[in-house]
């Protein structure tokens, strides 16, 4: 059974162009695609590190100092977390001149707020809110029960 033959990318130039020539194309990129992986590099395990992605583990290469790259997680926030976050990214953006993402505003407040725990650990005041956050939610559970 003959395979279908790959025209993305080619434009203008797959109506000029024979069948032979796609396929032969075609043939040489899939043979690239079944050459033997590169033999291990030579950087050490310390530079190296595993990032759980959807798609599962992944081994990433670091250089010296270098961040792995950020992968894609979803929280809920409430309407008004997103209010001034937008806000935040405004006005970083326009008054400071600080070209970032809302990304990485919360990736800066989160690593702030990790170092803040880690510092004062049981002192963090990261704790109280999130006693308070679940008594909350124990109240709309309760709410939602008898209602």
């Amino acid at each position: 059974m003959r395979r279908k033959v790959r025209v993305k990318g080619k434009g203008h130039e797959i109506f000029f162009e024979g069948p032979e020539e796609i396929e032969g194309e075609v043939s040489a990129v899939t043979s690239k695609l079944r050459r033997k992986p590169k033999e291990k590099s030579t950087i050490t395990p310390a530079e190296q590190q595993t990032v759980k992605t959807a798609e599962g583990p992944v081994q990433v290469e670091l250089t010296a100092g270098e961040l792995p790259p950020p992968i894609k997680a979803t929280f809920y926030l409430r309407p008004d977390q997103v209010e001034e976050l937008e806000n935040l990214f405004t006005t970083v953006r326009s008054k400071h001149g600080i070209r970032v993402g809302k990304s990485e505003i919360v990736r800066v407040a989160l690593d702030m707020l990790f170092s803040e725990y880690k510092s004062k650990l049981e002192a963090s005041s990261i704790l109280p809110k999130l006693r308070q956050e679940e008594e909350e939610e124990k109240r709309r559970r309760q709410k939602k029960r008898v209602g």
